[in-house]
Parts: structure tokens; sequence; C-alpha cells
């Protein structure tokens, strides 16, 4: 933590990793991080000012950046795999494999969390801390590394395809039709 009038560091804290990719998320309460290289970590740090560490786990979440909603912290880790921790404790709630291997940043929009694999797969699940439910699974080319963004009711995500040896992207808008 750094005085943003001066640039002196107040706190820092020791990390697990040396490269830290995704984006940290916050409650309001705690500020959560995570790395993979050289050793895979997340962690919860009090909000507080403190550099207090609330908790940590050995969990690879590399690149996707996590998101929180009502006292759960949800990630799609590079692997495949969508986990879900309670942020206070840091208890995982349930563990399941999405499939694929996993850049982009998932994005929550209500209760629906959207995440799209480098393999060109869309998946929509619940931001649900009781077990991970699959409300669509959609093939839309043949590779996703862009992150979903999100404009009132309407998903825009861009897609690549291959028409031989030429790669070409497409501007996908998912939403009501007018």
């Amino acid at each position: 933590s750094f005085d943003p009038l001066t640039g002196k560091t107040l706190w820092e804290i020791e990390g697990a990793t040396t490269e830290c990719v995704t984006s940290t998320v916050t409650d309001g309460e705690r500020i959560f991080t995570s790395g993979g290289y050289p050793k895979n970590h997340v962690a919860a740090v009090a909000a507080d000012g403190s550099g207090k560490v609330v908790w940590e786990t050995n969990d690879r979440v590399y690149v996707p950046s996590m998101l929180i909603k009502e006292g759960n912290l949800f990630a799609v880790m590079d692997g495949g795999i969508a986990i879900c921790w309670d942020s206070a404790t840091g208890k995982e709630r349930w563990k399941a494999r999405l499939g694929g291997n996993f850049t982009s940043s998932p994005v929550m929009v209500g209760d629906r969390i959207y995440a799209a694999n480098e393999s060109g797969t869309l998946y929509v699940f619940k931001a649900d801390p009781n077990g991970l439910e699959v409300l669509a699974e959609n093939h839309l080319g043949n590779e996703i590394f862009s992150t979903p963004a999100i404009c009132g009711d309407e998903v825009f995500l861009r897609v690549a395809f291959y028409e031989g040896e030429k790669r070409r992207e497409k501007l996908f808008c998912f939403g009501k039709a007018p």
C-alpha cells in the first residue's frame, strides 16, 4: 500500500508468486489477489489498511480474474476448473470442471457468469454457492482470448475463425432481438 500523496510505502505483504496477471477484486472488506507462477496462490487481504492476510489457498488462478458476489468468490482457473469460495473464510464451497483452457476473464451479469475458453466455447453458469449449474454451452468459433463485454442487456464477444490458413475475427452480440 502506498500513500497517494507521497508515494511512501505504508505496508506490503510477501506474495507466493513472482507474476500476478489477474486483476484484484474486493468485497469492501477484503482485497482478493491471485497468481500462478512459480507457486499457485489465492489470498484475501484485509481492506482496512493493515495488510493482514485473512486467508490463503494453493489454488491456481493465474490469468482469468475472479468475481465477487454476496459473500462468494468465483473463479475459472486457466485449466478449465470453475471454483467458488466463501469470501470471508476461504472455505471452498465447490469445484467443478468446465473444460478447455481459459485466458479471458469471466464476467457476471445478475446471477449469471459468462466464461469463454480458448477453444471457442462460451459457458454461462449460475453464480450459485451451492454448486456449478451450467445454463448454456455454446461453441462459437475456433478461438476466444477476449473477455466478454457487457453493455446494458447485451453481451459482446470477439471470436476468431479460420478460413483455411487465414484467421478472421467476428464480434458477436448476445441479447434480445430488436
